[in-house]
């Protein structure tokens, strides 16, 4: 519809994923980030613990906190338009 490039249905993908780009809403130097609302990247980021996890935002989406749940997964590292972020251990 979109002419958006993806797998024929059904057709399992079985290589293992090294990168994920996660898109946020809004995002910590701790590697936090407020999603849409769905866990969706969570869960999947849960399921695949080696993936490196990079967040994509302007740097105006970056705050000094929020509130996170035992199932928020951390992001690895963020990219903004102005600059690069490795994230830090939020403990």
């Amino acid at each position: 519809m979109l002419n958006i490039l993806s797998p024929p249905l059904g057709a399992p993908y079985i290589d293992p994923v090294t990168i994920a780009l996660v898109p946020r809403l809004a995002f910590t130097a701790h590697g936090a980030r407020l999603g849409y609302g769905g866990g969706y990247y969570d869960r999947w980021l849960t399921e695949h613990p080696h993936t490196t996890s990079i967040g994509l935002a302007f740097h105006t989406q970056m705050v000094p906190q929020l509130p996170i749940c035992p199932t928020d997964i951390s992001m690895t590292s963020i990219i903004t338009d102005s600059q690069s972020i490795v994230c830090r251990d939020p403990a």
